[in-house]
Order: structure tokens, then C-alpha cells, then sequence
């Protein structure tokens, strides 16, 4: 069943979509289609959906490869052009320590510029990516602590956006800030493959929900997935608990072999929330939606910023939380 309240498909138009990344928006069958399975949930016509996701490239490749400029003006039927461009860099470029983030603005501006060149009014949305989990071994040495690193990459992709806005105009960029949500899910080990950086199935799909939010500007949490269908979300849904599951078990696994039962315990406790993420019909949106009910404010019937980026996740030198929607 939707819930959301939609123009009549006849009114609308399919949306063309142009992805660039990496690894990390390839992994888990695609962010890409997770977004174009919810827009058809959503009722929306099917988004036309490109990918252009090279392992381990950075901004700087999806610039300047000759592949990937091609793209934009070959990927599309004569006299169409590109609704949005979703721009996901390599997962360190972002940072002060470890990449080289006056490179990353620059990139996402030349990105821009070759996307506007063939579709001028194209948006542009920057997949915010997230810091390492927290029992990746750049920490302490590198970054104190998880937060750190997220506050980097944060900042980081914020001024890129500003830097398209100046460019380009106001309101072109928009930041989905996924990194946001999984610094409110604590950087947990079970939200991750067992390298500790890539996504595993529950944090893809994070991604995916605010992804759409920041695309089509509609709560993911106000649809609801009839489960006793086969539809494309229904499916990939169900492969989100089953991978939840080997994700847990994995992450026990590596805990017991370093920081013991604690670890071990925390992991388990931390099952239920996986599930969460996957459950669609939820109170808040977008990233706000994974957050552990631990961390959840009591915001009453204002229920929690729902805007993505969501600028109601901040850091805060007590941990992290969340401002209700009338703070």
C-alpha cells in the first residue's frame, strides 16, 4: 500500500538519473536501483537509472575519463537530458588526514560543469559518505576516533556543495548526508562487510532512503510495502534481513576474536536495529530513521527533522543527536 499522497502519474515524468561512484554505490546490487525501486513504490513512473561505478575511483576519474564524460550526452535518447547527477566520491578523498579534499571540490565542480554543459537545469546531489567502523585500525592513529573522521568528510562535502552553488546557482547542489545516519547508528561493526568499510545490506539501503528523499523531496517512511508481494522493493527488502543476518554473525565473529564477550554482546544487541533500518514504515525519514531508539529525542507529534541533508544530525561534543523539527 502507498501512503504518499502523489500527482496523477499522467502528470508526472520519469526522471533520468546519472550516477557516478564507486564501490561503495555498486555494492549490495546498487543504491542506484534501491532509489529507482522506490520511486516506482512511491508510484512515480521508473526512473531511467545510469551507473557509472568504477572500483575505487575518486572524483577526479568521473571528471576526466573519457568513458564517463561520453556518457553524459550518450546514455540518453536525442533531446532528453538529466533530471540529477549523484555524485559519490572515494571514501578517504573527502578527509584532511588522508585525501585531498581542494581536489574533491574541484572534481565535483568539473563534474558539474560537464553534466550542465548537455542538461542545464540537471540537480546535483553529493552521496555524503561515512567514517570507518569503529573498530577499523585507523583509529586511534590516524583519527582519533570515528567522529573525527565523519566531521571531515562532512565538512568536506558541504563546501562542495557550496563551491556548485556558486558555480552553478543557488539550490543546485544538495548534500543526501548517509554518513549522518550511520554516525547515529555509532559506526557499529555490523553495518559494515568484515573490511570494515564497505556497506553491508542495512547500510545500503540507508543510503538508498536518503538517496530518494533528497531526489524526489518525499519521506521514504510514509510508504508501506506490501510484503506478500514480489514487487522490485519487496525483494531487495528481504535480501536486506537475510544479509542483516550473515552481517551480525560476522561481526560476532571478528568481535570474539579481538575484543571479547563485551563486544560480542553489543553486537548482538545491535540485531534488532539492523531490522530497523529495514523497516520502511517508520516514524522518522531518510537517515533519521535508523537512529537507535536509544538516541531518538522525545519529539513528540513534530517528530524528527526530516529534511535530507539532515541538518538536525550534528555532532556534539556529548555524542550525537538529533533536533526536532520545531528546534
Amino acid at each position: 500500500m502507498i501512503c504518499l499522497a502523489a500527482a496523477p502519474l499522467s502528470a508526472q515524468q520519469a526522471k533520468n538519473l546519472l550516477f557516478y561512484g564507486n564501490s561503495y554505490s555498486q555494492r549490495n546490487g546498487s543504491v542506484a536501483d534501491l532509489v529507482q525501486f522506490l520511486a516506482i513504490e512511491a508510484g512515480h513512473p521508473a526512473p531511467t537509472v545510469v551507473k557509472r561505478f568504477t572500483g575505487g575511483s575518486d572524483l577526479q576519474f568521473h571528471a576526466t575519463d573519457a568513458a564517463d564524460v561520453q556518457a553524459i550526452g550518450s546514455s540518453l535518447p536525442a533531446g532528453q537530458q538529466w533530471h540529477a547527477v549523484v555524485l559519490q566520491g572515494q571514501s578517504l578523498e573527502a578527509t584532511d588526514a588522508l585525501g585531498d579534499p581542494q581536489q574533491f571540490r574541484g572534481s565535483a565542480v568539473d563534474i558539474v560543469d560537464n553534466v550542465r554543459a548537455h542538461s542545464p537545469n540537471a540537480d546535483v546531489v553529493l552521496y555524503q559518505t561515512w567514517a570507518r567502523a569503529e573498530s577499523h585500525f585507523l583509529y586511534p592513529g590516524t583519527f582519533a576516533t570515528p567522529v573525527v573522521m565523519h566531521d571531515q568528510i562532512r565538512a568536506n562535502y558541504r563546501l562542495a556543495a557550496q563551491d556548485i552553488d556558486v558555480a552553478h546557482g543557488a539550490g543546485t547542489a544538495t548534500v543526501a548526508a548517509v554518513g549522518d545516519g550511520v554516525a547515529l547508528l555509532e559506526f557499529a561493526d555490523g553495518y559494515y562487510e568484515g573490511d570494515l568499510y564497505h556497506p553491508a545490506p542495512a547500510m545500503t539501503l540507508l543510503a538508498g532512503m536518503s538517496l530518494f528523499t533528497s531526489i524526489y523531496g518525499q519521506r521514504v517512511c510514509e510508504l508501506s510495502p506490501d510484503f506478500q508481494s514480489s514487487s522490485p522493493l519487496v525483494t531487495r527488502l528481504q535480501g536486506v534481513v537475510a544479509g542483516a543476518v550473515g552481517a551480525v554473525a560476522q561481526a560476532a565473529a571478528s568481535s570474539a576474536a579481538t575484543n571479547g564477550a563485551s563486544r560480542r554482546a553489543a553486537g548482538a544487541a545491535r540485531a534488532a536495529e539492523v531490522g530497523r533500518v529495514a523497516s520502511i514504515g517508520c516514524t522518522g525519514t531518510g537517515a533519521a530513521s535508523a537512529v537507535p531508539r536509544r538516541r531518538r529525542p522525545d519529539c513528540g507529534a513534530a517528530g524528527p527533522s526530516h529534511v535530507v541533508p539532515p541538518e538536525g544530525l550534528e555532532p556534539s561534543t556529548r555524542g550525537l543527536r538529533i533536533r526536532c523539527s520545531t528546534d
